[in-house]
């Protein structure tokens, strides 16, 4: 841990370069998969309102809140998140 001019424990220096990399790191995939954070996208999920009934699309628009290595997270807009994995986020979004 860093220690300022006194002495003592100083760990601010330490956390900014954690969120400085994190940045970096999530500045990378939005280059990677063309996504930035702030962007809506239209999801279509099939759903069944009864059980003999057939599967409806839906189509649902949602902004990016995050973009993890393994996961995107989406926020609709009653602010509920909900991540997906890039592989099933790709075969949901509608553009």
């Amino acid at each position: 841990m860093q220690r300022n001019q006194s002495g003592c424990p100083d760990p601010t220096y330490e956390q900014a370069l954690w969120g400085i990399r994190r940045e970096e790191k999530v500045r990378a995939r939005e280059k990677k998969y063309g996504i930035c954070r702030g962007d809506v996208v239209t999801m279509v999920f099939s759903e069944r309102p009864e059980v003999n009934k057939k599967a409806v699309e839906v189509k649902k628009k949602m902004r990016v809140y995050d973009l993890c290595k393994h996961h995107i997270v989406l926020q609709n807009a009653a602010g509920y998140k909900e991540s997906f994995q890039w592989q099933e986020f790709f075969e949901r979004v509608k553009e």
